[in-house]
């Protein structure tokens, strides 16, 4: 017989997540206490006690659920040979339909290195290409080029999203058809 999924338990969870993510948007994360996050998610502290030990282990939780639903959107693609733009462009989407959650994480995290690791989970043919540059060998392309396409997304976090994620992830990936020999 399958193990089946305790509703109450999801719905805890998710209610402790949801709570996180609120006051997340308002302080940092240390300076968050238990208490504070089980008045928010209307829970007691023994519910909090039997899924996590921590703030912290319920945040490294979130992400990792968020960072999940990040690259399960970048596999959703109609035309293979597009993958590069249209992997991209559909997690750009998912980050900016999740834009509390993509606004939380990347402010208490190293921004750079979980766009980096995500980057290198969702676009892995990045590091298989060649560059057109001569002054760089292929590693020093690929930072170079992985570099620029995470300061490009952070930077469109901190402007509040305002280009859509088609266009962003169009330009992206046109930038980097453009450095490499396709």
């Amino acid at each position: 017989m399958a193990n089946k999924v305790d509703v109450r338990i999801v719905k805890s969870k998710d209610s402790l997540m949801t709570a996180l993510v609120n006051l997340l948007l308002q302080k940092n994360l240390e300076d968050l206490t238990i208490s504070e996050i089980c008045q928010e998610a209307d829970v007691n502290r023994n519910t909090f006690y039997s899924h996590y030990t921590s703030v912290r282990e319920l945040f490294e939780e979130m992400k990792g659920k968020y960072m999940e639903s990040l690259l399960a959107s970048s596999k959703v693609f109609d035309e293979p040979n597009d993958s590069i733009s249209k992997s991209l462009i559909n997690i750009l989407d998912k980050m900016k339909e999740e834009s509390n959650m993509t606004k939380v994480i990347l402010s208490q995290t190293n921004t750079t290195k979980f766009l980096n690791m995500l980057l290198h989970f969702a676009l892995p043919q990045i590091y298989t290409m060649k560059s057109k540059s001569e002054l760089l060998s292929s590693g020093e392309s690929q930072a170079f080029v992985l570099g620029g396409v995470v300061n490009l997304i952070h930077h469109w976090v901190e402007t509040d999203f305002q280009e859509s994620p088609k266009n962003l992830g169009k330009r992206i990936s046109s930038f980097i058809d453009e450095f490499f020999s396709i």
